[in-house]
């Protein structure tokens, strides 16, 4: 049985940086995110023992309390292990069925399909050669492409043990890559000491965020300009053709929030604007 799983992204010198370790039969997180762009350095810390979460920011030292913490808020982030993809799909087998042949790089795929817990259903491609996952897909309703399909992309596998692990993934969303990603070390079952999953004392305590998010709120900003807040979902930025009026969301803690602006303004200024779409999915 895999107990717990620790997962380091990149090297200690670059960023962004991520350490992951979680144990799914005592129910412990640990989940560290470094990043840099924009202007912006952001560290986060969450912390996750039985029925006690917290989320600090480091640079801060704040720490904010998680509602009804639970490893199931991070079951996007533990099916980037393909070990533990496969260890739902042998829970759900009664789900599998089986697709036909595929080739990816040149190289014999068999494929299955699978229904999640939560009802999403995937299709696992094996190497047919090795048996190994090389990749996974599903569909979902893109805002801007319509049906589009996600993959997560396992390219090699080293040896650790009697196993083998993914050296690394690749995101890619309607077709293209958005992000490629390097296992510098993964280790399974060491069974980490408790105090790995105990957020440390010396940070302000800030109050937690209401278990049921208040409706989303509308205020002006400047004419024509006004900032929608509350909203819950995916992080997506983009514009829409169809009206006078361009569309910018993004994510902020906890919520998703949107700046509405029309399109005749946003054009007399698109040299000094640069609009971008950014999808971030499980």
């Amino acid at each position: 049985m895999v107990r717990a799983q620790t997962l380091n992204l990149h090297s200690l010198q670059e960023l962004p940086r991520k350490r992951f370790i979680v144990d799914t039969e005592r129910g412990f997180l640990f989940d560290e995110l470094m990043t840099a762009g924009g202007g912006f350095n952001n560290w986060g810390k969450t912390f996750i023992k039985g029925t006690d979460g917290q989320t600090l920011d480091m640079w801060s030292k704040t720490s904010t309390p998680i509602v009804n913490p639970s490893l199931n808020n991070f079951r996007g982030q533990i099916r980037r292990i393909p070990t533990f993809v496969l260890l739902e799909a042998l829970d759900r087998a009664a789900t599998l069925r089986w697709v036909g042949e595929d080739e990816i790089a040149g190289k014999k795929q068999r494929v299955i399909s699978v229904i999640r817990p939560d009802n999403q259903q995937l299709a696992l491609f094996f190497d047919a050669l090795t048996n190994l996952l090389t990749r996974y897909d599903y569909l979902y309703a893109d805002p801007m492409a319509g049906d589009a399909v996600i993959a997560q992309v396992y390219p090699a596998y080293r040896n650790a043990g009697r196993l083998k692990l993914p050296t690394g993934r690749v995101l890619i969303n309607s077709g293209g890559i958005v992000q490629e990603t390097e296992y510098t070390d993964v280790q399974i079952n060491t069974r980490p000491a408790e105090s790995v999953f105990e957020a440390p004392q010396g940070f302000e305590k800030l109050a937690a965020p209401p278990a049921t998010p208040p409706p989303p709120a509308v205020s002006k900003v400047a004419d024509d300009v006004y900032f929608l807040q509350g909203l819950q979902g995916a992080h997506i930025t983009f514009y829409s053709w169809l009206s006078t009026t361009m569309y910018w969301f993004w994510r902020l803690p906890n919520r998703l929030s949107m700046a509405v602006i029309p399109y005749k303004r946003w054009r007399r200024s698109r040299k000094q604007c640069l609009v971008s779409r950014s999808n971030t999915w499980s």
